[in-house]
């Protein structure tokens, strides 16, 4: 007797009650069935490994998808409370001295004295939008890298 493999792409579109219809065709038609049945089980025990293996593997995937997605928004919300910190810092030191000096340009008299406080005052302002311009590459420097490493968690 010959033995008949019910291939795999035809036993996952029948499903297992047609393939289990079609073997009870077959063994109808052929008396001697038995190495049909031990190859469609073979292909069955087949399939129900291949879908635990692919369960488990995305269970660990979604698992570690879960965990560095967590990492993720630790290392920004981090980030982002420093960088915060580091502007409210800048804006007040710069509210400050700006209130200052405006103080200071109400008492002068002369115009070269104005005139020189107004260039310190400049100075200062473009310093600090310096550092603010600084502050802004770095941020986007460290996104960039994060989002690379997780790019790179994902797709190497």
């Amino acid at each position: 007797m010959a033995v008949i493999t019910i291939p795999r792409a035809l036993s996952d579109k029948l499903g297992e009650e047609a393939t289990d219809a079609l073997v009870d065709v077959i063994s109808k038609i052929e008396p001697d069935n038995g190495k049909i049945k031990a190859e469609l089980t073979k292909e069955l025990v087949t399939k129900d490994i291949f879908e635990e293996r692919t369960n488990s593997l995305e269970k660990n995937f979604n698992e570690r998808m879960n965990s560095l997605e967590k990492n993720f928004n630790e290392r920004m919300n981090s980030l982002e409370k420093h960088f915060n910190e580091r502007t409210n810092f800048l804006e007040k030191n710069f509210n400050e001295r700006t209130n200052s000096l405006e103080n200071k340009m109400n008492s002068f008299i002369t115009k070269a004295e104005f005139t020189e406080e107004l260039g310190k005052t400049n100075e200062r302002i473009t310093r600090v939008e310096g550092e603010l311009k600084l502050m802004r590459w770095m941020m986007g420097i460290i996104i960039a890298g994060v989002v690379s490493l997780i790019m790179k968690a994902f797709f190497m």
